[in-house]
């Protein structure tokens, strides 16, 4: 309350990863932000009488870059955990998602669950630095973990076939199974963990 009590008719900074669907992207060709929590952001804006600037951060540098003010405020997706908690303050949940597979068409079938998932053979990439790195990483006994720390490519490494399974949130496997033909979020709504964002 008293950051936004300061910020009323100022310039407000927001940071936001551009790569997350459907939370916060960036368009490459018009540099612009698109995104659920984009558009939350403009409303907040016009609520505040504010000027916004997007400020992108990289995942494993969030927190960090929020304390150290290069901007006020992370928007786009912000999974909820005890250790952000411990450090940076959260708003109330909005949406409760969980991790669920993308893999290349006719593959599904091969992914049942994560154990299926957590096989010798198997290619596993997660975007570095993110919450389901954290999660799943100590969690991955057999597979290859591979990681990637542009989290808008990842589907395309699943699509090209230089990783066999994306572990990320459910609603971002449906929003690339959509916009990149070949691709299929596996049981979306068997999910593997819950986050509330």
């Amino acid at each position: 309350p008293k950051l936004m009590k300061s910020l009323v008719g100022k310039k407000m900074l927001i940071g936001t990863s551009g790569d997350y669907p459907p939370f916060s992207l960036v368009d490459p060709k018009t540099t612009t932000y698109q995104g659920l929590d984009i558009d939350a952001a403009e409303r907040l804006q016009e609520f505040l009488d504010v000027s916004v600037n997007f400020v992108r951060f990289a995942w494993p540098k969030l927190v960090d870059d929020l304390l150290a003010g290069k901007f006020d405020i992370a928007m786009g997706g912000v999974s909820r955990s005890l250790a952000r908690g411990h450090e940076v303050a959260h708003t109330r949940p909005y949406m409760t998602v969980g991790a669920s597979p993308l893999v290349r068409q006719g593959d599904q079938g091969k992914y049942p669950g994560f154990a299926a998932i957590d096989q010798p053979n198997v290619r596993i990439i997660l975007n570095q630095g993110g919450s389901n790195d954290r999660y799943f990483t100590p969690r991955i006994k057999n597979a290859t973990v591979l990681r990637h720390d542009k989290n808008d490519e990842i589907a395309l490494k699943v699509r090209n076939d230089q990783a066999d399974v994306w572990i990320t949130d459910s609603v971002e496997a449906v929003f690339w199974a959509g916009k990149l033909p070949g691709l299929v979020a596996a049981h979306p709504t068997n999910v593997y963990t819950t986050q509330a964002k």
